[in-house]
């Protein structure tokens, strides 16, 4: 998607709105009142790299194991789900590459 729309009624900037109520998103235009609906949930989940074990700027950690294969070594990030935010794991073995998530409860 690109990051600027323009209304193809009078050409000016879309701005982006949140119906809450609805849980979606919309372009509109404050000049004609041209709306455009963006057909993604606003608590769509994000999909998490399939290849997060190359980023060089995760942080890592030895000792933890993939359940899936057994290697010592992931990289770790946090995401969110609907209630509460997850500690995501991906394998660092080429070969497996799985995620795998650990919920984290966080209390202010």
């Amino acid at each position: 998607m690109n990051p600027v729309k323009f209304c193809p009624e009078c050409n000016n900037l879309l701005y982006p709105f949140e119906y809450r109520e609805l849980r979606t998103f919309c372009f509109f235009c404050p000049t004609c009142y041209h709306q455009e609906t963006i057909h993604l949930s606003m608590y769509e989940q994000p999909q998490v790299l399939q290849d997060a074990y190359a980023n060089r700027t995760l942080p890592r950690a030895w000792g933890v194991e993939c359940p899936v294969c057994h290697y010592p070594e992931v990289v770790f990030f946090l995401t969110k789900t609907r209630e509460a935010m997850a500690l995501t794991f991906a394998c660092c073995s080429q070969s497996c590459g799985r995620n795998f998530k650990e919920r984290v409860r966080i209390t202010i």
